[in-house]
């Protein structure tokens, strides 16, 4: 067998340590593969990476782990997680409200009319309400 051959990839602007323990780690990444770090890259040749790490005394070692192929890919992840019952209920609720969306989605999720007056927001005690 011949020698095994590094492989070159950047780092992009999202790098978030989500898990660790002792010298382990597992980072969501946006990694572009096959570039070097100090090469100019394409936004669109950037996935988002989800993969274990290993700190040692060289350096970050790159462990087992995914990229995903769509864009599709982390929304399905997101959406399987939740129906399974993972993340923080109160967690998910303070980062989802404070999307562009949000009322447009709660009005959906909830089969609401909208309302004539564009800059009302609806009361989340009356969703809470229609939820018991």
């Amino acid at each position: 067998m011949g020698e095994i051959k590094p492989f070159d990839y950047k780092i992009g602007d999202l790098d978030r340590v989500i898990d660790e323990k002792g010298s382990t780690f597992m980072a969501l990444r946006k990694i572009a593969w096959g570039v070097g770090q100090n090469e100019e890259v394409d936004d669109s040749k950037f996935k988002l990476d989800l993969r274990k790490y290993y700190t040692t005394p060289d350096g970050e070692k790159m462990n087992k782990g995914v990229s995903f192929l769509t864009d599709e890919g982390p929304d399905e992840l997101i959406k399987v997680l939740l129906e399974e019952g993972y993340g923080n209920t109160g967690e998910c609720l303070a980062i989802l409200k404070d999307r562009e969306d949000w009322v447009e989605a709660v009005t959906f999720a909830y089969d609401l009319e909208p309302s004539e007056d564009n800059d009302e927001f609806y009361d989340p005690r009356k969703l809470l309400e229609l939820s018991v």
